[in-house]
C-alpha cells in the first residue's frame, strides 16, 4: 500500500500523508481469506443478520463492523437493501446448487431444514421484517424441487407416468402444503426439530401421494 493511501478508498481515517492502518489491517485480512471486498462485506451481513433484524441495520453500522467506508460500500453495491439481498440470497442458495444430491424428496426436507435451523436467529431477523416475501420466496424455489421429487418418486414406485395436468395441479396442490408447513415452523420460532417435521411428513404425505395416483388413474380409467 503506497503512502497516503486508503485500500477501500474514502476512508475517514485516512489522514493526508499517512496510512489508514484500520483499513490496511481490513484488507490483510481480506486477502488472507481470499476474499474480494465485495464478499467480506457480504459475509459482515450475515454476521450482523445473526444479532440484528435487518430492518435495524444501517450503513454506518456496517461500514464500522465492516472496517470499510460509506464509499467503498457505495462503489459496491446500489444501496445497504441491494448488499443485504445479496448476501442472504448468496447463502441461501448454498442449499440449493447440490439438491440433486439427495437420494430422496425426505432426506432433501431434512438437510433444508438442518440449514435454516443452524441459521436460526438470521432466518428470524429475516422472517419478522420487511424481507419476509423475499425469504419466502427463496423456500418456494426450493420447495417446488422437492415437492416435484416427492411426486416422481412415487410415481416411480408405482409404475406410473403422470402427465403435466396432473403433475402441475399435485404440484400446486402439496406446495400448499409445504409451504404451510414452512410458515407454521418460522411463526413458532423454529422451535420444533428437523427431525421430526421431516418424519411426520414422510409418514403423512407419503402415503397420501401414492393414494392420490392410485386415484387419478381411476379416475382416467371411469372407474372412481
Amino acid at each position: 500500500m503506497r503512502k497516503g493511501f486508503c485500500f477501500w478508498g474514502g476512508c475517514p481515517e485516512a489522514e493526508p500523508q499517512n496510512k489508514c492502518w484500520k483499513c490496511d489491517r481490513t484488507a490483510q485480512l481480506v486477502l488472507a481469506k481470499g476474499m474480494t471486498t465485495r464478499d467480506h462485506i457480504k459475509e459482515t451481513l450475515l454476521k450482523l443478520l445473526d444479532e440484528y433484524c435487518c430492518d435495524d441495520l444501517t450503513v454506518k453500522m456496517v461500514c464500522k463492523e465492516a472496517g470499510v467506508s460509506r464509499q467503498t460500500l457505495y462503489n459496491h453495491f446500489y444501496c445497504l437493501m441491494d448488499a443485504l439481498e445479496e448476501a442472504y440470497k448468496t447463502d441461501f442458495s448454498r442449499a440449493l446448487e447440490n439438491c440433486d444430491t439427495y437420494s430422496n424428496w425426505v432426506e432433501g426436507f431434512r438437510c433444508f431444514l438442518d440449514f435454516l435451523h443452524v441459521r436460526k436467529q438470521r432466518v428470524m431477523h429475516l422472517y419478522f421484517s420487511s424481507r419476509r416475501d423475499d425469504l419466502m420466496g427463496i423456500i418456494r424455489k426450493y420447495g417446488e424441487i422437492l415437492v416435484g421429487r416427492g411426486i416422481a418418486d412415487c410415481s416411480r414406485d408405482m409404475g406410473m407416468e403422470v402427465d403435466e395436468k396432473d403433475w402441475e395441479f399435485m404440484q400446486n396442490f402439496y406446495m400448499s402444503v409445504f409451504m404451510g408447513i414452512i410458515g407454521n415452523y418460522l411463526d413458532g420460532h423454529m422451535k420444533e426439530s428437523p427431525e421430526y417435521i421431516a418424519s411426520r411428513c414422510d409418514a403423512m404425505l407419503r402415503s397420501h401421494i401414492h393414494m392420490t395416483l392410485k386415484n387419478i388413474d381411476l379416475i382416467k380409467k371411469g372407474k372412481f
